[in-house]
């Protein structure tokens, strides 16, 4: 565990460096996050602006108006890179030259991330439904002057058309905008679209990695990929099985049924309604 005292340091040091309205760089520990978390404002007195993740990206946030707070930033940082969601395996992170999908890509941490993996010969198709954090997504690539990201304000499922996104009113948390309809939410009017039409649209024959986390609809994403699914290599599913649903086996099955072997299923801790599902194409 990371020391105390240590980490109270570093909120002093990161203190002292946003006196010209800097950004905070995040170290890998949740309770150095807390820390920081916690002290900002007494040692500032003004709002953050961005982050500095370890790999040296930076995210936008924004305090004043609460669109994208520390918070939000924090939690979706913990998945991907404290926990590891989607890298526990590590033949599933992106390789230079890769062509990746990051379908729920919320403000781009994980778009980010696959960016700097693939390169210039690589490619990240990034879609984001919500406007709010397609907006912070497509600052997020600028501020970072990527080019080999292709941001897509559209949610994928099994039509094309139009859906209504639903977000828990009382939190505003972007991240959790779900096609399935909730008690107490605002929601967005979007765009739908299949992955096959996006596979036929950008003339891909293939997709190295297909990751997908969409609060729910993750069955919709793949029958929407019914004939694509066949020139993807390895996928993984972070799959939601709230209000009793069995949608992880759903997925699994489904997953089987076009060709895929299972790798590995995580859940990521007791109680926890989501599993991640790690399956690539069968030889």
């Amino acid at each position: 565990m990371l020391n105390v005292t240590r980490a109270k340091k570093t909120v002093d040091r990161v203190a002292k460096l946003l006196k010209g309205n800097r950004g905070i760089y995040l170290p890998l520990h949740i309770l150095t996050y807390h820390l920081i978390q916690k002290e900002r404002f007494r040692k500032l007195g003004i709002p953050l602006k961005y982050l500095v993740l370890p790999n040296g990206t930076k995210c936008l946030i924004d305090e004043e108006q609460k669109l994208i707070t520390f918070d939000h930033v924090l939690t979706s940082f913990g998945d991907i890179f404290e926990n590891q969601e989607y890298l526990l395996l590590k033949e599933y992170k992106p390789h230079h030259g890769d062509i990746v999908f990051d379908v729920g890509a919320f403000i781009g941490l994980y778009t980010l991330f696959a960016s700097k993996c693939v390169g210039k010969g690589g490619k990240v198709y990034a879609f984001e439904p919500v406007p709010i954090s397609y907006e912070f997504l497509i600052k997020n690539i600028k501020i970072n002057r990527i080019n080999n990201v292709v941001p897509l304000n559209v949610a994928l499922a099994d039509y094309s058309g139009y859906t209504k996104l639903y977000i828990p009113q009382n939190i505003k948390y972007y991240a959790v905008a779900s096609m399935i309809p909730t008690t107490s939410t605002i929601h967005y009017t979007v765009k739908v679209n299949t992955l096959d039409d996006v596979v036929q649209q950008y003339h891909l024959d293939r997709i190295d990695l297909l990751k997908i986390d969409v609060e729910g609809a993750e069955l919709m994403v793949l029958k929407g990929g019914f004939h694509s699914l066949k020139i993807v290599d390895k996928i993984v599913v972070e799959a939601h099985d709230t209000n009793g649903s069995k949608l992880s086996r759903s997925v699994v099955r489904y997953l089987k049924s076009s060709g895929f072997k299972v790798d590995g299923i995580y859940i990521p801790d007791i109680g926890v309604t989501k599993k991640i599902v790690y399956a690539r194409k069968s030889r």
